[in-house]
């Protein structure tokens, strides 16, 4: 699997988050995905700020708030054995830093639940009917709990 990583607009920002980190989380993620393949499967990560992703959010979804994580999937439609983009995860640093702090989390366990969260939603997964939300969840959890981080939800 391929991973673009880029940092937009920082000063200082996202200095305590190596590219190393990322790059595990996303592997472990895909590992851990036993049904999918993701040889030639493609992710590009945005690190950016609160602004950049308010204007993302207002733009594509209709939501003027900034968010912590956006994903855009290249594709509606699962892929098992995906072949190029899956898609690209922006991520606003002041976001995950205040929800971490707020919920007791450590930066980095939370940021890597966020990137499990929108690597899922590249793969189709999704949260809007209580079923769909238990399935995603369960599967945040479990890929968590391999890569040592307690469940975010409890």
């Amino acid at each position: 699997m391929d991973i673009d990583i880029s940092r937009e607009g920082l000063n200082g920002q996202w200095q305590e988050i190596t590219d190393k980190h990322i790059i595990s989380v996303l592997e472990s993620t895909a590992g851990n995905l036993k049904n999918y393949k993701f040889d030639d499967a493609e992710i590009s990560v945005v690190l950016s700020y609160a602004d950049h992703v308010h204007t993302l959010n207002n733009e594509y979804r209709d939501k003027d708030k900034p968010t912590n994580i956006l994903s855009f999937p290249v594709s509606e439609k699962p892929v098992l054995a995906p072949a190029g983009p899956l898609g690209d995860l922006v991520l606003a640093y002041e976001v995950v830093k205040e929800e971490a702090q707020n919920e007791n989390k450590t930066f980095h366990d939370h940021l890597s639940h966020l990137l499990v969260h929108g690597f899922l939603h590249l793969l189709g997964h999704d949260h809007m009917n209580d079923e769909e939300a238990e399935e995603m969840e369960k599967l945040e959890i479990e890929i968590l709990g391999a890569i040592g981080i307690k469940n975010p939800y409890d």
